[in-house]
């Protein structure tokens, strides 16, 4: 099949690049929905986006600094061969696939896998030390356990998922960093109504999304999303942010956050949210990171609070 389609391009080498150029889904190898929704939401970059989402980007880790520095973890990877950079506060890129157990500081819970952009999600919580968190959508558990990291394992860390299999996988990554104020509890976000109303001090909606931010890791996943589907995540999307609001203190902080640069799944979201609770505010304006060849997923996080 393979020299099928190499010689078919050999023979009509022409033909193909001419198409290429002026047809946007074969150009891009993206669906026309999708590209015509970045040709409007993002008129100057909506090419970028596409060019992207087509380069395989690096591993990225984030330093859990409770066990080690990250001079310390650069240092073992350089001394096994591993080239990296550092980013942000905790960050590294690391070059090069290779299994994870097989870099140094995994089974010492020296890191864990985590997004760039991601790596920003729980630091706009302003945790304390001893204050009651939850994180409403928390498997596989990269923010919750970054979120437990931030307070020195000292609070509570409610970790919610609907499946509870998923949750086995949030246990283990705690356990492996040595973190013990992280609780897991097997329910369903959109429906909490049970339990007690302003009971955090902060929350986090890492929400279930399209990932339309993360299509340079997950190539397939462009083919399997339709524009209906954008619709029942929206729908989903606001009943988790009504839940996460019910149950946050009156003078906590709440970030909803999403790994896709869908605008009806992001600003979409919020801003209707704002507009229908007139209590409710922006404690800062919304931030939105593009997909980065270089390491960095597209993320979007805004924080709200009750105006006072």
């Amino acid at each position: 099949l393979v020299n099928a389609i190499l010689r078919r391009f050999q023979r009509e080498r022409a033909a193909l690049l001419s198409q290429l150029a002026q047809d946007p889904e074969a150009r891009y190898n993206h669906p026309k929905w999708w590209i015509e929704t970045l040709q409007t939401a993002y008129p100057q970059d909506w090419q970028r986006l596409l060019e992207t989402a087509n380069v395989h980007p690096p591993l990225t880790l984030r330093v859990n600094l409770r066990a080690t520095t990250r001079e310390a973890v650069e240092q073992a990877f350089s001394l096994k061969g591993i080239a990296s950079t550092a980013f942000g506060v905790a960050g590294v890129v690391v070059y090069g696939a290779r299994p994870l157990a097989s870099l140094p500081g995994y089974a010492q819970g020296w890191w864990s896998v985590q997004d760039a952009g991601a790596q920003l999600a729980a630091p706009l919580l302003e945790l304390k030390d001893g204050m009651r968190v939850l994180d409403a959508c928390a498997a596989p558990g990269g923010k919750t356990t970054h979120i437990a990291e931030l307070m020195g394992d000292q609070g509570e860390v409610v970790a919610v998922d609907v499946a509870p299999r998923r949750l086995q996988q949030v246990s283990a990554n705690a356990e492996r960093l040595g973190l013990r104020c992280i609780r897991t509890e097997a329910a369903d976000a959109t429906d909490l109504t049970d339990w007690e109303a302003e009971s955090f001090d902060r929350v986090l909606l890492d929400v279930p999304c399209s990932g339309l931010g993360t299509l340079a890791r997950h190539a397939d996943a462009r083919w399997n999303l339709k524009p209906d589907g954008i619709e029942e995540l929206v729908g989903l999307q606001h009943q988790l942010l009504e839940q996460g609001a019910r149950l946050l203190k009156p003078d906590g902080r709440l970030v909803y956050a999403t790994c896709t640069v869908h605008p009806a799944e992001n600003t979409g979201v919020v801003e209707a949210f704002v507009e229908e609770n007139p209590d409710w505010q922006f404690s800062e304006p919304p931030l939105q990171l593009w997909p980065d060849p270089q390491g960095g997923d597209g993320f979007f996080a805004a924080v709200l609070s009750r105006r006072r």
